[in-house]
């Protein structure tokens, strides 16, 4: 109990320094992107058909029964205008960080809903997890993914937080909506995304479950692959339905 006491002490001290330094995030409304940036190519056939097979309610109606969120979340430095984008003093660009969310639409906003936070692997963004956010909001999730620096909508921006500072902020915001249970919040990601799932999860515990569909960047063994399978997509669904969404 004392070393579980310490460790949510050491987090609350981390949060309280980063708190010193920024606002509390903004929220930003745009339309959602029509043409994602990918830095080599897109997503292949097989790609795509992979992320289709993660499991979901089966309903020929099913994108009418969804609402799509597009904004930005933009970090406020204590320091310059609140009001404005950049900061009067320096004269930089002020971080921000593109989120992409699916929800189930319904008549009673005020009932708190399990989420789950998806991050993207290198050379992809956050719309290459439409599939998976709208697979996840059919089970009754609210399913996020944002752009991780120097990627998508952020991949010429160099002014950018490191990106588990990101998903700290992007916790902030999520523990405060009102159709988000602040106790059930999950995250994941591929490859790339996977690592910063591991280190989102242990410097915030409020990222109550982790389940990374690819946990390391790259995996040099024969033999071993280092691509997604719809085996890790189902696994990972019945871990977070298990602990997020009994």
């Amino acid at each position: 109990m004392a070393e579980k006491e310490a460790i949510e002490e050491a987090h609350s001290k981390l949060r309280f320094k980063l708190l010193r330094e920024i606002l509390p995030p903004k929220v930003r409304h745009y339309r959602k992107v029509v043409s994602p940036y990918y830095e080599n190519s897109p997503p292949t056939k097989e790609e795509m058909e992979i992320m289709e097979s993660c499991p979901k309610v089966d309903r020929e109606n099913l994108e009418e029964l969804l609402q799509e969120e597009n904004f930005y979340l933009v970090m406020n430095w204590n320091q310059g205008s609140e009001s404005g984008d950049e900061d009067v003093k320096s004269r930089r660009r002020i971080p921000w960080v593109p989120v992409l969310i699916y929800k189930p639409k319904e008549s009673d906003n005020h009932k708190k809903r399990p989420a789950v936070v998806f991050l993207h692997d290198m050379n992809k963004n956050k719309e290459f997890f439409r599939p998976l956010l709208k697979a996840y909001a059919s089970r009754g999730y609210i399913a996020v993914a944002v752009d991780a620096c120097y990627h998508g909508e952020r991949a010429m921006y160099t002014h950018a937080y490191r990106d588990v500072c990101d998903l700290m902020r992007l916790a902030d915001y999520l523990t405060e909506r009102e159709d988000i249970d602040p106790s059930r919040i999950g995250i994941t990601g591929i490859s790339l995304g996977g690592i910063h799932a591991w280190f989102a999860a242990v410097a915030d515990t409020r990222y109550s479950v982790v389940v990374p569909l690819i946990a390391v960047r790259f995996i040099a063994e024969p033999g071993v692959g280092h691509q997604l399978t719809t085996f890790q997509l189902k696994e990972s669904a019945d871990w977070f339905d298990r602990f997020l969404n009994p």
